[in-house]
Order: structure tokens, then sequence, then C-alpha cells
């Protein structure tokens, strides 16, 4: 596999950069010691092609955590202090400002960190050190649900099955070095709520033989690429 960074000049012109950072936790995911895994990835992405892995963080908890808010709470912390740093250098390399999003994928974290309060998780800042209020002035107003399906950090938390593999190696600009060469499919799907993007961007599958869009476009056009059906 080859990293390929892809710039596009239209999501400059039109202001479509968008510098995402997700966030998640594999609870109890270590089945000897029962600790949870923590994971984090920044991407930047442009909804007409652009798709830059910065990086990404995988980290197996010290302590075990007593609830699924718990573990994801203190994946958030460590994304947040590992990735927000990056928001400033990579502004000041492009030479303009940045949409930045915080994408997590538990709704009563989310609820946690908007408010700066959880009633249900108060002991987490105990038994993790993460304060709910500190995250709410780091994070609050930039953090966002994603759908779990949707969730590029999942491959740095747990196994994922190949459906979710493809769809994560495309979202992060891995390519197999054999297939670089060829067109990209031109073809705009995939602008449900749901997906990746929340609107229609740019399919970026391979096109096999002439032509600018790829087989499933052109049969149908009707395809989900960046939705959140990638794990079936």
């Amino acid at each position: 596999l080859v990293l390929v960074l892809r710039i596009c000049r239209r999501d400059f012109i039109e202001g479509t950069l968008e510098f995402k950072i997700f966030s998640d936790a594999d609870f109890g995911g270590d089945r000897v010691q029962r600790k949870s895994t923590d994971g984090g990835a920044a991407v930047l992405v442009g909804v007409h092609g652009t798709r830059v892995f910065i990086d990404g963080d995988s980290n197996l908890s010290k302590t075990t955590a007593g609830s699924t808010g718990n573990a994801e709470a203190s994946a958030a912390a460590r994304t947040a202090k590992k990735f927000l740093p990056f928001i400033e250098l990579i502004e000041w390399l492009l030479g303009c400002s940045l949409s930045v999003k915080f994408l997590i994928d538990s709704t009563a974290l989310l609820s946690a960190i908007k408010t700066g309060y959880s009633g249900k998780m108060r002991y987490v800042k105990k038994h993790s050190g993460v304060s709910f209020s500190l995250l709410h002035d780091l994070i609050g107003r930039i953090s966002e649900y994603v759908p779990s399906e949707s969730n590029f950090s999942d491959i740095f938390t747990k196994a994922v099955n190949e459906n979710a593999m493809v769809w994560c190696r495309r979202y992060g600009g891995l390519e197999d070095a054999a297939t670089l060469s060829g067109t990209w499919c031109e073809c705009y799907c995939g602008g449900s709520p749901a997906s990746a993007f929340g609107r229609s961007s740019r399919c970026l599958r391979r096109v096999a033989t002439g032509g600018t869009k790829c087989e499933m476009c052109t049969a149908t056009c009707r395809c989900d690429c960046w939705g959140a059906l990638r794990r079936v």
C-alpha cells in the first residue's frame, strides 16, 4: 500500500476543505485484562477529491474502564490532546482557514462535551482524569456525531471486516501501488446525512476502462459510496 496525498484545487477555491478528527474506543477489547483500546485519526478532506491522511493513534488504556462512556471520554481527551495542535500548523502551511470537526460516535459523550457536565459519568474525572468542562472548552463547538459505520478511527481500535477496511483505505487515501495509474471516478454521490461527508462527494473509485465513471456509478448512479453502510 502507498499513501496518496490528493489535494484538489477546487476544494481550495470553494472553501470545502475540512480538517476532521475522529475519536473512538473499543470498550473492553482486551479479552485478558478487559482494558479498552483508544483510537484517533486526523484527515484533511474535501468533497471534490482532497484526501490527506495526517496521522493516526492507537493506545491500550492503562486502567479498566467501568463503562463505554468512560472509555469513549478517555479516548476523546487523548485524541484532542494529540491532534488539536495540528490545526494551526496545517492552516499556516496551506495559507487558508479550515473547517474543523471533532467526530465521535457516542451521543451520550457528545451531550456531556456540549454541556460540560454529565451526571451519569460524573466519576470519569476521578477514574480517568478526564474533565468534561475542559473538553467543553476545547472541542465543544466543533464536536459532532458521526455514525459508527463512518468512524474512520475504527481501524485503530479493533479488527474490522473487509468492507470496512476498503472504505477506510479509500477515505484515508491508501491505495495499491499497482492501481495508481488510470482515471478516478468523477461521479458525485453519497449525499445522505449519515454519510461520511453529509453531502454529495466525489466517488474516487478506480475507472477500469475508458470513461469517467466506475462500473457501479455507470450501472445505477445511485451508489452511496461514502454512506454508512460500509460494514454490510
